[in-house]
């Protein structure tokens, strides 16, 4: 109970300015940002191995 204090009860603050110290660090863009990326990271499709070696055979090809 006394440990939790440090978070919740008479240190609420340090809780506060540990979560937005990790916001700015991981979310620059903010919170709405991070829920957009997190957004279109779910909707993309998923590749299938078929896929990655077709793109990775004409990525190949486009060098030479």
């Amino acid at each position: 109970v006394w440990t939790s204090a440090w978070f919740v009860g008479e240190g609420w603050h340090l809780t506060l300015g540990i979560l937005f110290v990790l916001v700015i660090i991981f979310l620059p863009g903010g919170i709405a940002e991070g829920a957009r990326r997190m957004m279109v990271w779910l909707q993309r499709p998923v590749n299938s191995n078929a896929d990655a070696v077709t793109a990775d055979a004409d990525s190949k090809g486009a060098e030479q």
